[in-house]
């Protein structure tokens, strides 16, 4: 009986060590769980480069992030021949390496991704670029972008060396009356050699402005105070310009004070004595100022004022009647310099201004309009009569091409004005021998602008 159980056993023993081995051979019959992978060691040798999105603030430089492959695609557009060349390159700041900087192609525009960063040594490679001639960009703040054209042949390697410019900043603070002024904005520009660039901001809440990435040289910083406020909304002067020169790698400061206006300007318009109303008033202020004039009319009373101009020399030009489209009227002008409260009255003559225009048939250097006493009888029929109106003219216009005539500084009275065209002679063409008129009468009481139309029958 033992000696059963003993072989029995043995038997179950080999029967599950044949089991076991069956099941080795054939492996799992299911899947095992799965398990995180862990990568094999680098050596201490092995450089690692860590990528980031965007270049890194200005140097010293980091190691650069890895820039996407470049799509050969777009790559062959630029001259629509097949990608097959490479560009190798450095980037260069007096002569020291630039990391970080952005390399692309065709055209510096930030929303492109680039194809390329400059690593710690500055260099640069870029694979599957079409042959021919390639505009290829580096920019990296603080920095200026700079463009280099590079020619590439199908299956060879480039190789440039771009060099990048320091660039400028400039900043300030604008002012209104020793307060900081808001949302001004400020616009500098720079003329280069082949294009101008223009560089914008506006002031924040402080008054504060700042221009990054400027070109070095001379700049023309133009401030324009439109939409600032609220102070200034009433101000007379609406910019300010100024010149200076901006140098790389320096921070240049520029203020702007803009003084509280409180010149005033202020009178009488009169008419020989009489206060005249709707006479226009304008002042031009100095050049640069916007705007370049402010103006007004007078009153009823003929009194006029203007209010917030700024202190110091000025224009003001006075027009009597300014609805004369002809500008066939009397005028003032005068450069004086005003501060707080300035007075000019403005009295025009006390005499009269004939104005008026011919028509009809007119003999031209043969007509003549005269001006005549109110109490002559005229009406000459004849060639002889008209000659001896003559001798009792107070003023006389020969007309040319232009049929208009004006008389000036005409005592304020009774007349009578004849418009006289003297006709030649059929056979003798250099002899005058009849004569068409026609006169109306005037009575000018009142110093200022009249008139008069005359027109003679054909």
């Amino acid at each position: 009986m033992s000696k059963r159980l003993i072989l029995l056993a043995a038997m179950g023993a080999l029967l599950a060590l044949l089991v076991a081995l069956l099941s080795t051979q054939r492996g799992p019959t299911t899947p095992p769980h799965p398990r995180e992978s862990t990568p094999p060691s680098l050596p201490d040798n092995t450089p690692v480069v860590e990528t980031t999105q965007r270049p890194a603030p200005p140097p010293p430089a980091t190691d650069p992030p890895q820039a996407p492959p470049p799509d050969p695609a777009s790559l062959a557009s630029v001259n629509g021949t097949l990608p097959d060349a490479t560009i190798k390159g450095r980037v260069l700041f007096k002569g020291d390496a630039v990391g970080n900087a952005a390399i692309r192609v065709g055209a510096n525009d930030e929303n492109r991704p680039p194809l390329a960063y400059s690593d710690e040594m500055g260099r640069f490679e870029i694979t599957g670029i079409p042959s021919g001639s390639i505009q290829l960009w580096a920019s990296r703040p603080p920095f200026l972008p700079r463009v280099t054209v590079v020619q590439v042949r199908s299956g060879e390697t480039a190789h440039v060396t771009i060099t990048l410019q320091g660039s400028a900043a400039l900043k300030g603070t604008v002012y209104f009356d020793d307060t900081p002024l808001p949302n001004a904005q400020v616009t500098a520009s720079v003329t280069g050699q082949s294009a101008n660039e223009v560089f914008e901001t506006v002031t924040g809440p402080d008054g504060a402005y700042a221009l990054d990435l400027l070109p070095p040289g001379e700049i023309t910083v133009l401030l324009l105070t439109e939409g600032a406020g609220p102070d200034i909304t009433g101000h007379a002067i609406r910019s300010m310009e100024q010149t200076l020169t901006v140098d790389p790698g320096v921070n240049s400061l520029l203020d702007f004070h803009f003084p509280r206006t409180s010149a005033r300007l202020e009178g009488v318009i009169s008419l020989a004595g009489t206060p005249h109303p709707g006479a226009e008033i304008e002042v031009a202020l100095p050049t640069g100022m916007e705007p370049p004039s402010i103006g007004t009319m007078s009153d009823v009373d003929g009194s006029y004022a203007i209010d917030n101009l700024p202190p110091g020399p000025v224009t003001v030009t006075v027009r009597l009647d300014p609805g004369d489209p002809e500008g066939m009227q009397q005028d003032f002008s005068l450069e004086l310099s005003v501060d707080t409260t300035t007075m000019l009255p403005v009295n025009f003559d006390p005499t009269v201004h004939i104005v008026g225009q011919a028509s009809g048939y007119i003999e031209t250097d043969s007509t003549i309009v005269s001006l005549l006493p109110g109490d002559l009888d005229i009406d000459p029929k004849t060639f002889d009569e008209a000659v001896a109106l003559r001798t009792q003219e107070i003023a006389n216009i020969t007309l040319g091409a232009d049929p208009r005539f004006r008389f000036d500084g005409i005592e304020p009275g009774h007349y009578k004005i004849a418009l006289m065209s003297f006709r030649r002679n059929a056979d003798a063409p250099t002899q005058y021998d009849s004569i068409a008129s026609v006169w109306k009468e005037l009575t000018l009481d009142t110093p200022g602008f009249y008139e008069v139309d005359l027109s003679l029958p054909p």
